[in-house]
């Protein structure tokens, strides 16, 4: 298994594994920095069979749950 080296500019990375076979492992990685949006990933449930998570608007919506002081601060408000 390998990941790909960090992009300079791109640290962050979001990445699926997915099982192939006993001991064979395969990854699929997403280079981002911060600012960006985050992009829908595959969560791998069987050997073929997969599930894409539509992260930004996952976590959109959770911080919409979040009270609204807690919010702002994660926000960089006062």
């Amino acid at each position: 298994m390998s990941v790909p080296p960090p992009v300079p500019d791109r640290l962050l990375s979001v990445v699926s594994y997915q099982v192939r076979e006993a001991g064979k492992i395969c990854s699929r990685a997403v280079a981002l920095k911060v600012g960006d949006r985050l992009p829908e990933a595959p969560i791998f449930i069987r050997p073929h069979e997969l599930v894409r998570a539509p992260l930004e608007a996952t976590y959109e919506q959770a911080f919409r749950r979040v009270p609204r002081k807690y919010r702002e601060r994660l926000a960089g408000g006062a």
